[in-house]
Formats: C-alpha cells, sequence, structure tokens
C-alpha cells in the first residue's frame, strides 16, 4: 500500500459561509469523479483521467476568476492559470513546468498505448490530488467561504463512491505481509530488503459503485468484510505464485547460460546463485487484474440478450447465412 506523506493542515476562514457559484462547483465536481475512476485505470488509461482531472480544475479556477470558460485551448488554460495565482502557486510547490509535463505525457497516451514508468503515473497522481486540495481552499478563499461546506458540495454532486472497507482489509493484509518478510530477513540476513519487496508496497485496490447506499451496505457488512478479504488474500496468492515461477523461470535462464559458457553440469551451475537477487527482471512485471459487475438495466438488457442469443441459434441453423457483427444485429433489432 502506497504511504504518502500528509502536510500540515491549513486554518479554516471564513467559517459558516459560502458563496461559491455553482458553475465552479460542477467543474471541481467533474474534476474530483477523473480522480476516482483513475483508480479503476491502467497505463495510460490512468494517464489520461489524472490530466482530465487537472484540466477541469484549471477550468474550475478560470470559470471562478473570469466568470466563465474563455478558451479551451489546453497550453492557455495553463497560462491563465499561473497568471491569476502567481506567487500563491509557487509557495505550494505547482510549476508550470510541471504542468506542462504532464500536459504533454497526456497527449502522449490519447493516440498509443503504451506502459508509463510507475514512478511517473505516481508523480502525476500525486500533483494531482494536490492541485485539488489546492484548489478547492483557494477557491473557497476567493469566494470568502467555508472550503469544509466547499468540499461537502463537491461530494454531494460527485456520483462515485469509494469503499473504505477494502483499504482496512488490503492494510490489514500489507502488515501481515511486512511482517513476514522480516522474519524471513531476519533468517537470511536481508531484513529491509526483504520488507522493500513486499508486494503490498506495490499494490493498487479499490472499489467504487455509483450507489452511495450500496458503499455504506459494502461498508458495514461484516460478512462483505470477509469476502473482500478472502478475495484479496487469493489475488496475493496469485501474485506470490508468479513471482515464484519468474524466479524459477529467470534461475533456469542463469544456469543454461553458466552450463554452455563454462562447460559445466546442472549441479555445479546451480551452486552459489548470487546473480538471481540482481537479475533485473526479478521484480519487474506488472499484473492488472480488473472486476466490474453494471447491471444497472437488467431488465432491458435480458430482452436484449434473448435476441441476440436467438439470431446465434439462427446463424447455426443456417451456415451460410453471412456473419453480422454485434452492431448490426443490434441496429436491426432496435436494442439501442
Amino acid at each position: 500500500m502506497r504511504i504518502t506523506k500528509l502536510g500540515r493542515k491549513r486554518p479554516i476562514l471564513y467559517q459558516g459561509k459560502f458563496d461559491v457559484p455553482n458553475n465552479v462547483i460542477s467543474r471541481l465536481a467533474v474534476g474530483k469523479t477523473h480522480l476516482l475512476l483513475a483508480q479503476t485505470s491502467n497505463f495510460n488509461g490512468k494517464v489520461d483521467e489524472f490530466y482530465l482531472a487537472i484540466d477541469n480544475l484549471l477550468s474550475a479556477l478560470i470559470v471562478a476568476k473570469e466568470g466563465s470558460l474563455t478558451t479551451l485551448i489546453h497550453g492557455k488554460k495553463i497560462e491563465k492559470f499561473f497568471k491569476h495565482l502567481r506567487l500563491r502557486a509557487k509557495i505550494r510547490s505547482i510549476e508550470k513546468t510541471d504542468v506542462t509535463i504532464f500536459f504533454k505525457l497526456w497527449q502522449k497516451s490519447r493516440y498509443r498505448l503504451y506502459f508509463p514508468r510507475s514512478s511517473t503515473i505516481e508523480k502525476i497522481r500525486l500533483f494531482t490530488q494536490h492541485l485539488y486540495d489546492f484548489m478547492v481552499t483557494e477557491i473557497a478563499r476567493y469566494f470568502k467561504s467555508d472550503e469544509r461546506i466547499l468540499a461537502q458540495r463537491i461530494e454531494k454532486r460527485v456520483e462515485i463512491f469509494q469503499s473504505k472497507i477494502i483499504d482496512e482489509e488490503a492494510a490489514e493484509i500489507h502488515e501481515y505481509k511486512q511482517m513476514e518478510a522480516e522474519r524471513i530477513g531476519e533468517m537470511y540476513g536481508a531484513k529491509l530488503g526483504m520488507k522493500l519487496s513486499n508486494p503490498w508496497n506495490f499494490m493498487e485496490i479499490s472499489l467504487l459503485t455509483d450507489r452511495k447506499d450500496i458503499a455504506a451496505i459494502i461498508d458495514t457488512s461484516p460478512e462483505i468484510r470477509k469476502a473482500l478479504f478472502d478475495v484479496l488474500m487469493k489475488w496475493d496468492e496469485l501474485v506470490s505464485k508468479v513471482q515464484m515461477l519468474n524466479t524459477e523461470h529467470i534461475v533456469k535462464k542463469i544456469v543454461a547460460a553458466r552450463m554452455k559458457k563454462k562447460k559445466i553440469d546442472m549441479e555445479t551451475a546451480m551452486k552459489d546463485i548470487v546473480s538471481i537477487t540482481t537479475h533485473p527482471e526479478i521484480h519487474k512485471l506488472r499484473i492488472i487484474l480488473n472486476f466490474a459487475i453494471d447491471t444497472y438495466e437488467p431488465k432491458r438488457m435480458g430482452k436484449k440478450l434473448a435476441r441476440m442469443m436467438q439470431e446465434t441459434k439462427n446463424l447455426i441453423k443456417n451456415p451460410n447465412k453471412s456473419i453480422k457483427s454485434g452492431w448490426e444485429v443490434l441496429k436491426e433489432n432496435s436494442l439501442s
């Protein structure tokens, strides 16, 4: 689990007062939504969501300061943001060069599939969260309003709700794995190294829903807590098995190379394989497993599935009939 250093709390001004316009709150809420959606995205998709959050936060400030969104050009939004804030942004370590780098990264992510470094993802994540908190404070103060009230108004407009319980369960497993790694490290003289290699230091897990009551049910049910813990333990088992098999694979590669180079047998080559601990592929791996359920319109979906199944049966009966795509079938049966 990531450990994020928390900054000092800043004083809350204008307590109980509130005068932030609705169109500004809406922009902030859209930014917050993209910030949450980034948790369920991967690779360049995550970069995309984070920058969309940044873009809406920049837009929120422009709307607040100028009354409307006076430009749609991303570069000009960045210029306006720093024109309006200047020293305030600099004090909070928000620099134009960083935003420009993230903008270029977003442009890259839109048109190609690539695997950005985890450090790059972490950097844009920390920046976006920091920018969101900063904007809530700055916009509240600009309108002489209580930022706690603004944060509450934003939350009411966000239609995505996050489960807290899954973070608690993941933290419990992380702690258990850390203690396990420490024990192994004490046996083999590499306590810190074992703790740092704990895969739960690099896990990213979240549970989101579009209904507040569903989030509450998840967070208050002992049965769901147990089910979540079981799922996470199985996920840990899967990751551990992958790591073990990966290690075995690398060992075989090293042994085969030694046997060939030194003209020795397998038993001799297997002795003292120190290089395994420094092999570049030993810890470099990405595993993504996403779960999602969407039963928003079960009645209509049932009808759609029934008609699609009928089309499949017709195709079996008439194999020479030209095959239609799912979209063509959808349009023919007016299932949209």
